[in-house]
């Protein structure tokens, strides 16, 4: 059975139990993808979605690698911080009155229980998404030669390394593909929302 690896924005990279195959992305979506066209013809990159083949915790991942359960938790509120470092957690429990509004979280790369108030679903960024003032969170562990944040290249990475959140201030250098989040600049790409 095959299963989808990766997309980049070219290459399908489906491996299986005989080898890695690699097609143009345009040929072909994954069966498995929600919206995809099951019957193998083209598709059209720009509304494709970028799903990968889901992990041992149910759902499909990302185009970060997030699974479909996880959360981003933060231990203090962004308020007039210019930023805060944000983790990738599980809700083990929800938040009630019994537990003063805090929720009960997994935190995946530490191995930690963590109660906080501070929690988020996000989503990759959509270009409507990237106006002044709003609330994005960007990925730290992939800085180009220009000293703008990329997405993350691989799981391993999007889930180990760190992510922060922050308002967009800037978004004059766009048509470059990058904008500004407090004082750094990010490709759009390397940008989630809260949802």
């Amino acid at each position: 059975m095959s299963k989808v690896k990766a997309w980049s924005s070219l290459f399908l990279i489906i491996v299986s139990s005989s080898g890695c195959i690699v097609q143009p992305r345009q040929a072909m979506m994954p069966t498995s993808a929600p919206g995809s066209a099951a019957s193998g013809a083209p598709v059209n990159p720009a509304t494709a979605p970028s799903y990968t083949a889901g992990p041992a915790s149910g759902g499909p991942t990302d185009s970060h690698w997030f699974d479909s359960d996880d959360y981003l938790i933060a231990t203090e509120p962004l308020a007039d911080k210019s930023y805060v470092y944000v983790r990738i957690a599980k809700m083990r429990e929800a938040p009630s009155a019994g537990t003063k509004d805090e929720g009960k979280f997994f935190d995946v790369e530490n191995a930690k229980e963590v109660w906080t108030q501070h929690f988020w679903r996000t989503r990759p960024a959509t270009a409507a998404d990237l106006q002044i003032g709003n609330v994005v969170i960007c990925f730290e562990g992939n800085q180009d030669g220009n000293e703008v944040y990329q997405p993350p290249s691989d799981r391993d990475t999007a889930r180990t390394a760190n992510w922060w959140m922050a308002k967009i201030t800037d978004t004059t250098d766009l048509y470059k593909n990058r904008v500004r989040v407090s004082t750094y600049s990010c490709a759009p790409a390397a940008l989630r929302v809260p949802q």
